[in-house]
């Protein structure tokens, strides 16, 4: 079955509150496609343990809305308990490939950073963690262009006009900000707490501040990954979270050049929960994951099948679609939610694989295999 995903998610999202179907397009240029499983998949997935799963998706459901095609399952939840085969019963299976290479997905890992933080600035804890400065403008598109909903720029008044917000470097220059939330021990530790999204600050008198997205500065995202490999600072063997607070450690008078390759910067917020996704609910350690929503909508469920980021094992889990990222662009990628602490920065740091990804579509969605 040859099928526009971004054409397919679009028809199930925007559908009315009748049954919808799912829509077949047709395309030379289109490179995704929907397969039936064979036996040895499905019967993988019925074996795998779903309760986490199920637990996962019951959360999301408390922010999924009428137009999402999974609305209607999620109003039968309330009529019955747990039940293994919960989404054998309401769901179909389809494997999610790209029908020209025949290569698997692509999974990288996040987790909860915890930091050591301080309310005051002293001499160990000299890095701001900071909050949306007042001076931040957001003008959204759809107030004069409509069909550019959900379109936001980003910029700062000087002048009477709108330009562009200040970039990383410039924002980590100023030593003394106004917009601080509490102080952080290390900028590489931020710059990936950063990366993650959200996370735990560790202050004193074991006193726990959870601090989440807050906004951002509007400059586009870039890998400094990519910048270290491209210019042969790390090998792409070597790259890995862990890879690169070693080598900082080593090179301090190199680490701005390597941060400030990125010119996209994140402010936070404070919260009263652990980490959120995008879709609004607190995440669920290796049954959520963050997707591209222009191919997948909040709360697809998935199986997933690759390697185990340390042992190299066989790994295999099903999770739901909570979240998305600046850095989670195209089509069968995702970003998998390891947790929190220590162990989970360890799974995440190395995982960086290819994935077999099933995806789930509520039954009763028409679906033609050519």
């Amino acid at each position: 079955m040859k099928l526009s995903l971004l054409i397919l998610t679009l028809s199930l999202l925007f559908t009315s509150c009748s049954k919808p179907v799912a829509t077949v397009t047709l395309s030379k240029n289109n490179c995704i496609e929907l397969s039936q499983l064979d036996d040895e998949t499905q019967n993988k997935i019925l074996a795998v343990d779903k309760r986490k799963a199920y637990e996962s998706f019951v959360t999301g459901c408390q922010k999924i809305k009428p137009h999402n095609i999974f609305y209607e399952v999620c109003q039968k939840i309330d009529a019955q308990p747990f039940m293994q085969d919960f989404f054998e019963k309401h769901f179909d299976f389809y494997r999610w490939e790209d029908r020209e290479t025949k290569k698997k997905g692509l999974m990288t890992g996040y987790y909860e950073p915890l930091l050591e933080g301080r309310l005051q600035k002293d001499a160990n804890h000299t890095v701001p963690l900071l909050a949306p400065p007042a001076d931040l403008v957001k003008i959204y598109l759809s107030s004069v262009i409509p069909e550019l909903k959900g379109k936001v720029v980003r910029g700062r008044l000087d002048n009477g006009k709108i330009i562009p917000y200040y970039d990383r470097a410039a924002i980590t220059s100023n030593p003394n900000p106004d917009n601080v939330i509490c102080w952080v021990q290390d900028k590489v530790d931020l710059f990936f707490l950063q990366v993650q999204g959200s996370g735990r600050i560790q202050l004193e008198n074991n006193q726990t501040l959870f601090v989440g997205y807050g906004d951002k500065n509007g400059h586009p995202y870039r890998s400094i990954g990519k910048y270290m490999v491209k210019h042969k600072i790390m090998s792409y063997g070597q790259m890995s979270l862990q890879g690169i607070k070693a080598w900082a450690q080593e090179h301090s008078d190199r680490i701005d050049e390597i941060l400030n390759h990125n010119p996209s910067y994140l402010f936070f917020t404070t919260n009263q929960t652990p980490a959120k996704g995008a879709l609004g609910v607190v995440l669920t350690p290796k049954h959520s994951i963050a997707v591209d929503t222009k191919y997948l909508p909040f709360g697809t469920p998935m199986f997933i099948q690759t390697q185990h980021p340390l042992t190299q094992d066989q790994f295999t889990t099903v999770a739901i679609a909570q979240d998305k990222g600046s850095a989670i662009k195209g089509e069968r990628r995702i970003d998998f939610f390891w947790g929190f602490g220590e162990e989970a920065a360890q799974l995440a740091g190395h995982t960086k694989s290819r994935a077999d990804m099933i995806i789930m579509l509520p039954k009763g969605y028409q679906v033609d295999f050519k």
